[in-house]
């Protein structure tokens, strides 16, 4: 008997997880002929009813309640590559799951096996927290992200005043399910570029910091000069284009506070209006060394 297991269907792919009663970890998968009929019997996440491990460790075999099949699971990870097998299973499992390069393999088996066990009740609470993230966005960062999904035919835009005004508007935005499917599989797990729309404002531009896979934006010809508040919170981004916009030399100092991102390799500032050999560009590159300005 193990001290501890989870089993989730992840990514069409059956996984075993479990802890012996010494701590040691073990790394299961289900035979390749049963995936399919386990993935009719759940989505995520469940236990056994019984179950029994083979002396040697090497198979477990399985039952669900409501559920006669018997399922097999064959031992996936051996010769010191459970902690590699690890790693592959929590990628499986999204990256919600944060693993710390400092844990042995018992410590990462331990935590991720707990993740597992509770994932359902983790995606519910992730759920409430994307929804409260959408509700608080300004219209403005609603509408681009509409855009980007492809869904902005479904309101109507006011771009004097920034807001929605179509009738049905406010059903739309407020609409959970719908929402969600697009935060889900379009905003938070797919989006790596952000494409403002022109005369679309971008105000409280900060609270993209949340995107995981975010790593580029683009601000090309939005007749910008060098107001650039909230973009220094998006510290997992790589590049930003500010191309073609009303960049003067004394808005550059603007762009300092851009130090602030770690991951940033690329600055495009070309087509501005600025002294590309003055002073004050002179001064941008010294702040954001390890970064690739474009002029």
């Amino acid at each position: 008997m193990f001290k501890k297991y989870a089993v989730n269907f992840l990514d069409a792919q059956e996984y075993l997880v479990a802890q012996d009663e010494n701590g040691s970890i073990r790394v299961y998968r289900v035979a390749s002929e049963q995936e399919d009929a386990l993935s009719d019997l759940y989505d995520t996440t469940t236990s056994f009813s019984e179950y029994t491990v083979s002396a040697d460790g090497q198979t477990v075999t399985a039952k669900f309640a409501d559920c006669d099949q018997t399922f097999t699971y064959h031992l996936d990870a051996q010769d010191g590559k459970t902690k590699e097998k690890l790693r592959e299973v929590a990628e499986l499992a999204g990256h919600q799951f944060v693993a710390d390069p400092r844990w042995t393999t018992r410590q990462f088996g331990a935590k991720l096996i707990d993740f597992m066990a509770n994932f359902d009740d983790f995606m519910s609470k992730q759920d409430d927290e994307r929804w409260e993230w959408w509700q608080k966005l300004e219209q403005c960062m609603q509408y681009n992200l509409l855009w980007h999904a492809g869904e902005e035919h479904n309101v109507e835009w006011d771009e004097f005043d920034q807001c929605f005004i179509g009738d049905d508007d406010e059903d739309f935005i407020n609409n959970k399910d719908e929402i969600m499917l697009m935060l889900d599989d379009v905003i938070f797990d797919s989006l790596q570029e952000f494409r403002f729309q022109r005369d679309v404002d971008w105000w409280g531009v900060g609270k993209l910091a949340v995107l995981p896979n975010l790593r580029v934006i683009h601000l090309e010809d939005q007749g910008l000069n060098g107001y650039i508040n909230g973009l220094e919170q998006l510290t997992q981004v790589e590049k930003m284009n500010f191309a073609y916009n009303d960049i003067y030399d004394e808005y550059l100092a603007e762009f300092e506070k851009l130090s602030a991102l770690p991951n940033l390799k690329e600055l495009d500032l070309s087509n501005g209006s600025f002294d590309t050999d003055g002073e004050a560009l002179a001064k941008l590159r010294a702040a954001l060394p390890n970064c690739n300005i474009i002029v």
